[in-house]
């Protein structure tokens, strides 16, 4: 279930919002459900997990520009990336802390 709610999310996070959709509560719920997703994969010991759905998180928030917490977002998973070793997932969210520190 865990799996197939992390699944969604991803989609969920893909999508190009409207201002209308900011509006209605979709990213809202996007949001709260990939901040109880990192809680149960911290709680799971699952940090690579962790990374990602942070990752994944800063970009819906680049998304619906509160630039500010999609840069620490990424900041953290781009740490957590770095420590595990994930070279290719550390690159690309260096990739778009820098597109997100120079939009702003």
């Amino acid at each position: 279930n865990l799996v197939i709610a992390v699944i969604s999310l991803e989609n969920i996070a893909k999508l190009k919002l409207t201002p209308a959709e900011r509006g209605n509560g979709i990213a809202n719920k996007a949001i709260e459900l990939y901040k109880e997703s990192i809680k149960i994969e911290k709680e799971l010991g699952d940090r690579r997990g962790v990374a990602y759905t942070l990752a994944q998180l800063g970009l819906l928030y680049k998304e619906i520009g509160e630039k500010e917490k999609a840069i620490k977002c990424m900041e953290e998973a781009l740490k957590m990336f770095e420590q595990m070793g994930l070279k290719r997932d550390a690159e690309k969210a260096r990739k778009q802390l820098k597109y997100l520190k120079q939009t702003m």
